[in-house]
């Protein structure tokens, strides 16, 4: 029996949308939805939550058709959404995982949240604002030709819902990112609880030194091109070593203070570990995990499990058209993409529900 199911969790958060407090956070201006209106603070929310890859005038349609009203024109509906806060759909979702984590039996490893953290590229519009905005691929003469925002999440692999996301502009480093991902985890979340996976694209020492500071577990793939001395000098698949803090790690650290302090540390102990692949290949994962409390097998086992957080942004692509905007503003752009997480969370909710009572009638 669930105490509390997705189909409540749902009625409770569409509730939430007639707060006072939540229409306070979702106005930009003082003076917006003060008003009953055509266009009132719900209708515009469950707008945006509820798009469906159509044209805007078609989603507009559908939307009233459902609720047996006329529709508005696609003129007032642009004309009010810019009032709106995006931040807002931020807020709904982690309401509605807070649900989730305090009311349902979700999975974890070893009693460790299992997080990937990834990047992605997002295609935009290629509308004068949005290249402002956000950048994108360059001609030779430093025109930008293609729209693009670099994204990214923080997934919880296991239960497959997204934690955090980040949208930003296109030269925004993937590492800044991360880190943002993990501050907002951490007001979520206790560091003591949680295990992150990283691809090859993210290890550093900074951010060792970051995550263990922080005494959160983590788990990366290496490059081959990377820590070609530490990788030699094992004598087993599967040991500790030291990782040399030398100023030709740290000469790329724009922040003096944080490339000062680190050159003052000589090393860090860090878990290496050497997987065999097809071909004679082999690849490395380097972590903080102890040797005694996650084994060789399951630490091969882990990293694949960073393969969920890829599967989640094809579905959020593919499925859910996030990049299929609606607006041709940055307030319309993360008006779409931070809506488009809480639907992706709530329909993996009720996924995950409906497998577990399939699994207790089988039982």
């Amino acid at each position: 029996m669930f105490l509390y199911s997705s189909f409540e969790r749902i009625i409770e958060l569409n509730n939430y949308l007639m707060d006072d407090d939540i229409r306070e956070l979702g106005r930009l201006n003082d003076v917006s939805f003060i008003r009953n209106r055509k266009l009132p603070f719900e209708d515009i929310s469950m707008l945006i939550l509820n798009k469906r890859g159509m044209t805007q005038a078609m989603e507009l349609y559908y939307f009233y058709k459902e609720k047996e009203m006329e529709s508005v024109s696609n003129a007032a509906f642009s004309k009010s959404r810019v009032n709106l806060n995006p931040k807002l759909f931020n807020v709904l979702n982690r309401r509605y995982l807070s649900k989730i984590y305090e009311n349902t039996e979700y999975k974890t490893f070893m009693g460790l949240k299992l997080l990937a953290i990834d990047g992605s590229i997002q295609e935009l519009l290629n509308e004068a604002n949005l290249r402002e905005e956000y950048g994108g691929i360059t001609n030779e003469n430093g025109e930008v030709i293609h729209v693009n925002a670099r994204s990214s999440g923080i997934y919880d692999c296991l239960n497959n819902m997204m934690i955090d996301f980040q949208i930003a502009p296109y030269k925004t480093s993937e590492k800044k990112l991360a880190i943002i991902n993990i501050e907002n985890m951490l007001k979520f979340f206790n560091e003591k609880e949680v295990l992150l996976i990283f691809d090859r694209g993210y290890p550093s020492i900074e951010f060792f030194v970051y995550l263990m500071e922080k005494g959160i577990k983590f788990l990366f793939r290496i490059k081959k091109s990377s820590y070609k001395k530490e990788k030699e000098s094992m004598k087993f698949k599967d040991e500790c070593i030291d990782i040399m803090i030398t100023k030709a790690r740290t000469n790329h650290i724009k922040y003096k203070k944080l490339r000062k302090k680190l050159n003052t540390i000589e090393k860090i102990r860090l878990r290496m570990t050497k997987i065999p692949l097809k071909n004679n290949e082999e690849e490395h994962l380097i972590s903080n995990l102890y040797i005694d409390e996650v084994d060789y097998n399951q630490i091969k086992s882990l990293y694949n499990k960073r393969w969920e957080i890829e599967k989640s942004f094809d579905v959020l692509k593919n499925k859910l058209h996030i990049e299929e905007l609606s607006g041709h503003s940055k307030i319309t752009v993360e008006q779409d993409f931070n809506a488009q997480i809480l639907v992706h969370n709530i329909i993996q909710d009720i996924k995950n529900e409906a497998n577990k009572k399939l699994i207790q009638k089988k039982l």
